[in-house]
């Protein structure tokens, strides 16, 4: 991102050409794509979260960005008016870019934990369309006009807790959105679920588990052996006739 910027400068100002052969491109780190939890990993983690509610927040923000692929700054920034329970739907308001501006359905799981995060918020007295689900607390001082900054402490002791060391609450997304391309859905779905620009962006997600790669070529294999056995059966039909 750096040399992008100066780069941009630099063509700007007719310099770049003299120097860009001089330029190495560091590789990009492969610890940074993220990680897919497995089906075990995702219920001890959400088990786990619900053993403590000390952690009811992070719980039901953990199960929001399962099962939409939000990310930790989407769901933070979700306020009352984002939130149609009824027609089951949840609207995006704030993103990297305006790509990311979307409104996505709610599955049931993600219906109930926004739900406590309401019912939660009306025990409060919160009740303005804008205030925050997940609202401001500092020294025991609720602002519910200010979105939640951040919820380390309790991530951390809840991954430590659960067995899950060095996850992060973005490795949901990962998840979830690694499992949209493991059920064949389209690529223009996954994306607009997801919030994706490019191809490459989706790439950089989805990269589909091994298991699910193997499922795959197993049913190529599969299938041509029921060709080749339906074609054996064609061959002794005609040779009896």
């Amino acid at each position: 991102m750096d040399v992008g910027v100066l780069s941009r400068v630099l063509k700007f100002c007719g310099r770049w050409r003299v120097l860009k052969d001089q330029v190495h491109w560091l590789p990009e780190s492969e610890g940074l794509v993220g990680r897919a939890l497995t089906v075990d990993e995702q219920d001890r983690l959400f088990k786990t979260a619900q053993s403590n509610p000390e952690w009811e927040h992070v719980y039901c923000a953990a199960v929001v960005a399962a099962h939409t692929s939000l990310c930790s700054v989407e769901v933070r920034r979700l306020r009352r008016r984002d939130v149609d329970l009824f027609e089951q739907k949840v609207s995006v308001p704030y993103g990297k870019n305006k790509h990311r501006l979307r409104v996505l359905p709610l599955m049931p799981a993600a219906v109930k934990a926004l739900g406590r995060m309401i019912e939660r918020l009306d025990q409060l007295g919160f009740t303005s369309p804008d205030h925050y689900l997940w609202f401001a607390c500092q020294w025991n001082r609720f602002d519910p006009t200010k979105p939640m900054s951040r919820w380390d402490t309790a991530w951390h002791a809840l991954r430590t807790k659960a067995d899950l060391p060095g996850l992060r609450f973005h490795d949901l997304r990962h998840t979830i959105i690694t499992e949209l391309a493991e059920t064949a859905a389209p690529e223009m779905v996954i994306q607009s679920i997801a919030g994706h620009v490019t191809k490459k962006m989706l790439d950089r997600y989805s990269h589909v588990r091994l298991e699910a790669k193997r499922k795959a070529l197993e049913a190529v294999e599969e299938s041509r052996e029921e060709k080749r056995q339906h074609q054996n059966r064609q061959s002794d039909s005609e040779r009896v006739q």
